[in-house]
């Protein structure tokens, strides 16, 4: 199912891999992190003739993708509303009705067909009983069945179906689901759904991925610390919960060292780890330092993946100073900044777009000039 959304009077289309509401509330904040920070709502529309619904939970969401599967749409657009203008304007509804082809004519007989027949070949052993011992509550019972008839009527005539075709088995199907549902809820008929088996637990998979990091040589002065940081993907299937998973140094000048997550990270998702790392306070050079990912239970690492490594070189101020260099200090900081500008814009795209490190870092390069929101606009078109 294909998803877009409108914020702001623009339409963004979100990666296929992001079907949840959570996921997809995720995608939208980190398209527009700073404007959905304070919290936001969905709304969607299945009729232009009714006020469009907004999304409340996963189960809600749920229903909405089922009924516009069974209508055979391909793709669903939200409305998004931050808490700053929480209000549904006429010109929003309006976009939102123009994603919406109502399908006139609707012929009300042809569902009246169709539950006469329902009717017709569902056996009700239990009702006959009561008709027969208790002939008093047959006018009770016919009125019931006439009530729950007409509101299964409504409930289709309220779907608004578009461009489906009523004689098809699929839709007849839909149909009969629905009447199914409600001769339970009236109690007209029992549940005769076999009862699934029990699932089995999943068996819990940490995996990780490495998707970027700063480079492969950290160089460090004496007494300054530096701050790293580092990307990581989680593969698995099990959540990285905060203060369970943790970066652990095995080998180097900072063995030991444990760097915490900053949020809990799903699967699919990536997680950012990062600390302040203390030099030593003597010359180093060229010491590998080696990291790898570990989950905590009963105190104690079990550790997954694959070793994140680097290049340590400490130098005092002096050398550093002495060294000719065509860069200044403060050149230096400024360079510093971009590239941490890139990366940010970088993980952005692979999590938004689904795409890969490779194509969204050489995208970035090709579009430096461009700040987060136009680069995802920019592939987007490009790519329509």
């Amino acid at each position: 199912m294909n998803i877009k959304f409108v914020y702001q009077q623009r339409t963004h289309k979100i990666s296929s891999k992001y079907q949840t509401l959570a996921e997809i509330r995720t995608a939208m904040q980190n398209i527009y992190p700073n404007e959905l920070s304070q919290g936001f709502s969905l709304y969607v529309t299945l009729d232009q003739t009714q006020s469009p619904y907004e999304i409340q939970d996963e189960q809600f969401f749920k229903r909405i993708k089922d009924l516009y599967g069974h209508l055979g749409w391909q793709s669903i657009k939200f409305l998004v509303k931050d808490v700053n203008f929480p209000v549904l304007t006429t010109d929003e509804i309006n976009t939102l009705n123009q994603s919406v082809v109502i399908k006139s004519n609707v012929q009300l007989k042809q569902f009246d067909d169709i539950l006469l027949k329902k009717a017709a070949d569902k056996p009700q052993p239990q009702k006959q009983e009561i008709k027969e011992s208790n002939p008093q509550h047959q006018p009770q019972q016919t009125k019931v069945a006439d009530g729950f008839t007409q509101e299964i009527i409504q409930q289709i005539n309220m779907l608004s179906l578009q461009d489906v075709d009523c004689n098809s088995e699929e839709f007849k199907k839909f149909v009969f689901e629905l009447i199914d549902e409600r001769l339970v809820f009236h109690g007209i008929i029992q549940n005769q759904k076999p009862q699934l088996q029990q699932e089995q637990p999943i068996n819990p998979i940490y995996k990780m991925q490495v998707l970027q990091k700063q480079n492969n040589q950290i160089h460090m002065e004496i007494g300054k610390p530096y701050k790293w940081e580092i990307v990581l993907k989680n593969d698995g299937n099990v959540i990285w919960k905060k203060g369970i998973v943790k970066l652990i140094g095995i080998a180097g000048t900072f063995k030991d060292l444990k760097i915490e997550l900053q949020n809990d990270v799903k699967p699919q998702d990536t997680g950012l780890f990062q600390c302040m790392l203390n030099p030593p306070n003597q010359k180093v050079s060229n010491a590998i330092n080696e990291f790898k990912l570990a989950h905590f239970s009963s105190n104690k690492p079990e550790f997954f993946g694959q070793k994140v490594c680097f290049c340590l070189f400490v130098n005092n101020q002096d050398e550093k100073i002495n060294r000719t260099s065509t860069i200044t200090q403060k050149d230096a900081q400024f360079d510093t900044t971009i590239i941490d500008q890139q990366l940010k814009k970088i993980s952005t795209l692979v999590s938004v777009l689904g795409v890969s490190n490779s194509e969204a870092q050489l995208f970035v390069q090709q579009n430096q000039n461009l700040d987060v929101e136009q680069l995802i606009n920019t592939y987007l078109a490009r790519n329509n």
